[in-house]
């Protein structure tokens, strides 16, 4: 069944931006607040698959906002449609690839729920990862479904070796390689990880000298740039790239 396409004009929530369905459009669709719904958002030449709990006022959050480049007042047209939350898988491996929707946990450690829409591009099983909470709800997160073993073993082996040990709100790997730096990268743009959103810093000792040499050569080795570097009085002659994902 064809969905139909809703034009809404972009409201401003307090400091937020958000829509508002007017109550011919809403009584039309016959949703529920249960209801998990894909608003497939369209805005110029460019759209984007936003995951909801369906309400009459929904806020925009910055993914699709920074997506889009949807601002105050913009016209944007709206597709909507229920879908209901993949099941995670009952094995890890399928024909020979890892399943990453087995690896997903079904709750946060706070116990919000985590939803997962299952879409295909280009021919290849994706992932729309989505948490939610009574306050408001996260930032979605596409993955690659099916992955190669080699290619997943060498991202984890990365992180087992320099990666997070304690904070598990965000994902980091300390090291000063480049090279190991742009593996760390490829492997998580393989993954699906949109790699524009890792924030990079660069801790140096109190003898290293030219650091703005390191950190050119660092975005020259891997395409990303160093958001972040500052002196450390602790450690003498060593320097660490540290990428950091999360919040």
């Amino acid at each position: 069944m064809k969905t139909k396409v809703f034009e809404l004009s972009v409201c401003k929530m307090d400091k937020k931006l958000g829509i508002f369905f007017k109550k011919e459009i809403y009584n039309k669709l016959r949703f529920t607040t249960k209801d998990y719904v894909k608003l497939k958002i369209y805005f110029k030449n460019k759209s984007f698959d936003y995951l909801v709990k369906f309400n009459r006022i929904i806020t925009l959050r910055r993914e699709v906002i920074d997506s889009l480049g949807i601002k105050y007042k913009d016209t944007i047209r709206i597709e909507p449609s229920k879908f209901k939350p993949s099941h995670r898988s009952r094995f890890l491996l399928h024909k020979g690839q890892i399943d990453l929707l087995y690896l997903i946990p079904e709750i946060t450690k706070k116990g919000f729920p985590i939803i997962v829409h299952e879409f295909f591009k280009e021919g290849e099983n994706w992932l729309n990862v989505w948490c939610y909470h009574p306050r408001g709800s996260c930032s979605q997160v596409f993955l690659r479904r099916y992955l190669e073993p080699k290619k997943f073993g060498k991202l984890l082996g990365l992180l087992q070796a320099e990666g997070t040990k304690n904070n598990f709100k965000v994902l980091e790997f300390g090291n000063n390689s480049v090279f190991e730096h742009k593996d760390f990268k490829e492997y998580l743009a393989y993954i699906g990880v949109d790699t524009d959103n890792i924030i990079i810093t660069l801790t140096c000792g109190k003898l290293v000298k030219n650091v703005e040499q390191e950190i050119k050569r660092f975005k020259r080795f891997t395409g990303s740039k160093v958001n972040h570097s500052y002196t450390s009085n602790r450690r003498d002659g060593e320097k660490d790239f540290m990428p950091l994902l999360g919040a």
